[in-house]
């Protein structure tokens, strides 16, 4: 009677198993090394094939990224390379920020802008059931944000957050400014028909302009007793310069705002500008809500 073999299907199998065991607990670095590269390979597979990206939209308000500190706005060189489409991705290629578009606004004469970005955000955790998390930091309105586009790395303070996009329902309204002691040469760079582009669309335009001449303005002065008098002085003739203008805004719980965050009030100095004229020391006069 022959012997029974020892190389049937079962016993080879069992022997390969054992000298794998072996040779792992003999070389227990290269089963960490081993281990860690088939975990890692795992997540990703599960983040890549399995698990469901889920995304935000943001606006975000280009500063150094804390709202309550009094930072500089971006400069016109940095406000004005930023472009819709632009894409921030990951270490696997994929896109985790999309810049979807740019607002942008002058302040006063700083040579400085005001800039709201609305981006789209590859996130960790959902909005409706608690926090989100992108670039391993908080998400939320306030937060400070920081994104590195190829060509362009800035960072600001998350101002609105949305599961959906950003639907900005803009109006047209009527308003009027005035400035008072105002020089001759203001009134005439004053163009009717000049717009202001935000980046997006016009929303600014001037309609009409009159100007009172010879204003008188009152000088308060003491005497040699100290007795107080008036009187009026002129160094440059002075004018009354009245503008009226369509803007467009959003109404929000606040009012109408302009820019995302000028709210139109009576008697309110404005921030505003053309392509050629800055508007400065204009108050708001009136507003036609029709």
């Amino acid at each position: 009677m022959s012997k029974k073999s020892n190389n049937t299907p079962g016993v080879f199998r069992s022997n390969i198993i054992g000298k794998t065991y072996k040779f792992f607990l003999d070389n227990w670095f290269l089963s960490i090394f081993f281990a860690c590269i088939a975990f890692v390979g795992i997540i990703s597979f599960y983040k890549l094939f399995v698990k469901k990206e889920n995304f935000v939209y943001a606006r975000v308000k280009m500063s150094q990224g804390l709202w309550w500190a009094s930072t500089q706005r971006p400069p016109s060189w940095l406000a004005f390379s930023l472009r819709p489409g632009m894409v921030e991705k990951d270490l696997t290629g994929q896109p985790k920020a999309e810049l979807l578009s740019v607002r942008t606004y002058p302040y006063y004469s700083a040579s400085q802008y005001d800039t709201y970005l609305d981006l789209k955000l590859k996130v960790s955790g959902k909005l409706k059931t608690g926090s989100v998390n992108f670039n391993r930091s908080t998400l939320a309105v306030g937060a400070p944000i920081e994104l590195a586009f190829p060509t362009v790395e800035i960072s600001g303070t998350v101002m609105q957050l949305s599961a959906k996009p950003f639907s900005d329902k803009l109006k047209w309204h009527t308003i009027t400014l005035i400035k008072n002691n105002a020089y001759q040469w203001e009134y005439d760079a004053i163009t009717i028909g000049d717009q202001y582009q935000d980046g997006q669309e016009s929303v600014l335009e001037i309609l009409d302009k009159q100007i009172v001449t010879n204003m008188m303005y009152p000088i308060d002065y003491y005497g040699a007793y100290g007795e107080r008098s008036t009187m009026s002085l002129i160094s440059q003739p002075r004018y009354q310069i009245t503008v009226r203008a369509k803007i467009k805004v959003s109404q929000t719980q606040e009012g109408l705002v302009y820019g995302h965050e000028q709210e139109l009030k009576l008697g309110k100095g404005m921030n505003l500008s053309t392509q050629n004229f800055l508007f400065q020391d204009f108050q708001l006069a009136g507003i036609n809500t029709n």
